[in-house]
């Protein structure tokens, strides 16, 4: 199965497999050989599409464990959390499928966190990937797409400005992470990995944007739930360790995109 984006013609998109170092621990040297997440369109030509999707990771040699945690997000919103352990296997693979109304712009994102477990229950290695396409219905013309990521854009906005409101926090300074820009951020710390991992997601909670200050030690994560309650996680950086400085939760009022910016 190809995996397609639709903004006026077919484009094929490709995602390249990871090659990982490992973290040295524990009474193995083991490795994951490389780990990939990928997302895909299919049945374009039906009342409905369907979004494709699937983790996997693959290790150098069979061992006990093998565990990938995926998220599925649609327009910045999660879908689906899905956690898979493989027993004495050198590859696991998670897989899913979503489906949607045909004639409604949407960008999709699968991000998943890969851990090499040994007998002693130890991890040995550990990497991020993400991939993301953007269906656009029909044969339209390309600023169709471009309006769509400028209302996702808008909402991205809203959401910031709805957490400076509620926390009283400046974001001057600080820029927010796309996750190509955090899979090299999170696969060089293995603490940030775990906490940014760690986050209670239900399906409707807007996926965690991630703001990072310029000297590149300090860190806000914004957490929106489905029921819009804001909760605002700031970590700090301190002899190469990411730590908690603060997690605090406060109600608010925004909490999709309909309701901020009117996809629908």
């Amino acid at each position: 199965m190809k995996k397609v984006c639709f903004s006026g013609i077919t484009i094929l998109v490709l995602i390249g497999i990871l090659t990982l170092n490992a973290f040295a621990e524990g009474i193995s040297s083991t490795t994951l050989k490389s780990v990939s997440s990928n997302i895909w369109f299919s049945n374009q030509n039906s009342n409905s599409y369907y979004v494709n999707w699937s983790a996997s990771t693959t290790a150098t040699q069979n061992y006990p464990k093998i565990q990938v945690t995926s998220f599925i997000d649609k327009d910045d919103v999660n879908q689906s959390r899905n956690l898979k352990n493989c027993y004495e296997t050198s590859i696991c693979n998670v897989t899913g499928q979503n489906t949607g109304d045909k004639s409604k712009s949407a960008t999709w994102r699968i991000t998943s966190k890969h851990s090499l477990i040994n007998e002693n229950d130890k991890i040995v290695d550990e990497a991020y990937s993400y991939d993301s396409a953007q269906w656009t219905p029909g044969i339209e013309p390309e600023s169709v797409g471009k309006k769509h990521e400028e209302r996702l854009d808008k909402f991205r906005e809203a959401v910031k400005s709805d957490f400076l409101r509620t926390f009283n926090i400046s974001l001057d300074g600080y820029t927010r992470l796309n996750e190509e820009q955090l899979v090299p951020i999170l696969n060089g710390n293995k603490t940030l990995l775990n906490y940014y991992f760690s986050i209670d997601l239900d399906v409707g909670d807007i996926h965690p944007y991630v703001y990072m200050n310029g000297n590149k030690n300090h860190i806000y994560i914004l957490q929106k739930k489905n029921d819009g309650t804001n909760i605002l996680h700031e970590l700090a950086l301190s002899d190469e360790q990411w730590e908690l400085v603060t997690k605090e939760s406060k109600e608010s009022n925004y909490f999709t995109v309909d309701d901020v910016v009117g996809l629908k």
